[in-house]
């Protein structure tokens, strides 16, 4: 399970889970459209306009990276 979906669902059970250690591996997660999808220009297009003036770094940083 990657670590958002555990942190959401031990959150949900917290009486009776909890997680151990740290996560071993990363990994990227993405979306998938059909063959031909017209959502694949419009949301690559988006990402871009995000990568271009900051959007995604800030959210990055609000969203998963923990202070130490």
């Amino acid at each position: 399970m990657d670590n958002v979906s555990g942190q959401g669902y031990v959150g949900e059970n917290a009486e009776t889970l909890t997680t151990l250690g740290e996560p071993f591996a990363g990994e990227e997660l993405g979306f998938i459209f059909g063959k031909g999808s017209e959502l694949t220009a419009a949301v690559n297009a988006a990402l871009e306009s995000m990568m271009a003036d900051g959007t995604l770094d800030t959210l990055y940083a609000k969203w998963f990276e923990t202070a130490e």
